[in-house]
């Protein structure tokens, strides 16, 4: 009877987990939505973003509130290991995981294009 309940027991938490990691995976900063006014670079914002002013409380050496769309974004990339280390802080709070760290490679893309198309 224990093992039956045991075994139980680890298929929910099995499927518990199974399921957090794909919500957390959906809810992660999509490098295809990023806002277009951020600039190239490591961090940027998509539109996950509910404007919680977290971010930019948090780095705002690194982010801005674009009124018009009631958004941030980052208007300058982390030039300094503290203003890295407060970027990485306001992708760590973000409530919608709405902050990437990727944005690296759209950047190297862009680049490829550009050269591409010269």
């Amino acid at each position: 009877m224990l093992r039956k309940l045991t075994r139980s027991f680890r298929k929910a938490t099995d499927e518990d987990y199974s399921e957090k990691q794909n919500q957390t995976q959906e809810n992660m900063a999509d490098l295809t939505n990023r806002y277009p006014d951020n600039v190239f670079g490591k961090y940027y914002v998509d539109s996950q973003c509910i404007d919680c002013d977290l971010c930019r409380e948090t780095a705002p050496s690194n982010f801005k509130r674009n009124d018009d769309g009631g958004h941030s974004f980052v208007y300058k990339q982390p030039e300094t290991p503290e203003e890295e280390e407060q970027c990485r802080e306001a992708k760590e709070g973000c409530p919608v995981e709405a902050i990437g760290d990727d944005g690296k490679a759209a950047e190297v893309a862009a680049q490829a294009s550009e050269v591409g198309q010269g």
